[in-house]
């Protein structure tokens, strides 16, 4: 099982933070995965095998007001978005997918979990005035 994830790696408070993340494995079509996005060891969503998401509660309403989203957008290809970014959003960032079997009473049970490399993000402050001063 091989998990990427790509970002850019500086932005300016108030753009928008996408945090694209792929899984890589064998039968990838005929399988089950969660993946889940971490923020300095620290989840902030999660995509179960049958597709809901699930958000830690401190980012609920941030979910509710449309600034965090996350979705599927295709086979073993996972998206999520932040908006509008603060400084305090900058750091590590990974993404950690592990496999889910589903089993004979319907009930999923989680596989060993594979994480993201690192991927540090910079966030820069704006309305920084710039004076020049001359004599």
């Amino acid at each position: 099982l091989g998990v990427n994830i790509s970002a850019p790696l500086e932005l300016q408070e108030g753009q928008e933070l996408l945090l694209p993340c792929s899984i890589n494995a064998q039968n990838l079509a005929r399988r089950f995965f969660s993946l889940a996005w971490l923020w300095e060891g620290v989840e902030l969503a999660r995509i179960g095998p049958t597709g809901i998401l699930t958000v830690k509660q401190e980012y609920s309403d941030r979910e509710k007001d449309g600034e965090l989203r996350a979705t599927r957008t295709g086979n073993g290809k996972y998206l999520l978005r932040l908006k509008p970014v603060r400084t305090t959003h900058g750091g590590n960032y990974i993404c950690r997918a592990w496999p889910e079997e589903r089993g004979e009473d319907g009930n999923f049970k989680q596989g060993p979990a594979q994480d993201s490399q690192p991927h540090n993000v910079k966030i820069s402050p704006t309305g920084w005035l710039k004076c020049i001063l001359s004599e």
